[in-house]
């Protein structure tokens, strides 16, 4: 879906749910996919991996709880897709479950059922496909990809929602790289996810998959 923009600065805020935020463009998938009732309908209503900004016309990417719906190719890809329409010092506000700390609450307590509503905020709810979450995100992990993606962390807070450990972080960009050296540095970081020395096999599936789910546009 392509979506020419004007002169005026573009805040996006993706995957918005419920949450509608004045000032931003607010998309989200059309309502069927969510069980959560809107108080105000999304701008845009799409599926948001289909939108696309031109180079340096967007100055803000915010999505809460999207990203770790996404596999660890998906998630890099979308990635690269946002950083490219971002502008010089444009910036990335993204919150996820915090897989560090939860993970060490889990292991903290002799409660099956506190580990349990622990599992759910760390796997999802799993009530259909986009309620599961198929990868982590925690402090080191963002610092690692940001940093690879040309992004300095200016700020990390941590979110308690009935108790749930949550990371918000705050990115600017501090370098503007091509769409091939995006993907260089996002294949590096695939790399560091191999396990044993004869996974070669895997991490070539796991680039191919990647260079066929992003266009050349841009390179």
């Amino acid at each position: 879906m392509s979506v020419v923009a004007d002169d005026t600065p573009i805040r996006l805020h993706l995957g918005c749910g419920s949450n509608y935020l004045d000032g931003y463009v607010n998309v989200d998938f059309p309502a069927e996919h969510t069980v959560q009732e809107r108080t105000r309908q999304p701008d845009i209503e799409c599926d948001f991996r289909t939108l696309d900004y031109e180079p340096g016309t967007v100055t803000e990417v915010r999505n809460h709880h999207v990203l770790e719906h996404f596999d660890k190719i998906e998630a890099l890809r979308l990635l690269i897709e946002w950083t490219l329409w971002l502008s010089p010092s444009g910036s990335f506000v993204i919150e996820t479950p915090d897989f560090e700390s939860a993970s060490r609450r889990f292991l903290g307590t002799d409660s099956e059922t506190d580990r349990l509503k622990f599992a759910r905020h760390l796997y999802g709810s799993n009530e259909a496909d986009w309620a599961r979450h198929l990868d982590g995100w925690w402090e080191g992990k963002f610092r690692l990809v940001f940093d690879r993606l040309g992004f300095e962390v200016i700020r990390i807070s941590r979110p308690d929602y009935n108790h749930w450990n949550n990371i918000l972080v705050v990115a600017e960009k501090r370098r503007e790289l091509s769409r091939e050296e995006l993907l260089q540095a996002a294949e590096d970081i695939l790399s560091m996810s191999v396990v044993l020395p004869d996974e070669q096999a895997l991490l070539d599936n796991w680039r191919a998959q990647l260079r066929a789910s992003t266009t050349s546009e841009g390179a």
